[in-house]
């Protein structure tokens, strides 16, 4: 398991992309629970750390990417993986800020 991830430290993308899997994840976790019948709180609280899984794996992505880029290393890769990385983080920052502006 700790071989396994000791290969995501070389590997933005793949890194990125089990964000993209786990944090979609949460909220396809959150509907099936409640169309179980569980409650929404009941099932947020189960599904909520596959969101936060997610959401690290993008957060190590971009910290990876942007160090192997000033590195020199693997350019290309880390291009993609900083980029991979950096819309869904914009995205979540964006919601953010709209949030504590009181919303549109």
């Amino acid at each position: 398991m700790m071989e396994q991830i000791s290969k995501l430290k070389d590997r933005p993308v793949l890194t990125s992309f089990f964000g993209w899997l786990l944090f979609p994840g949460m909220y396809l976790l959150v509907g099936v629970f409640t169309a179980l019948g569980v409650s929404v709180e009941t099932s947020f609280i189960v599904a909520s750390p596959a969101g936060f899984l997610g959401f690290c794996c993008w957060v190590a992505a971009f910290i990876i990417s942007s160090r192997q880029l000033i590195k020199g290393k693997n350019v290309a890769v880390s291009i993609v993986g900083l980029i991979s990385s950096l819309i869904p983080l914009a995205f979540l920052g964006f919601a953010f800020w709209v949030a504590v502006n009181g919303g549109v």
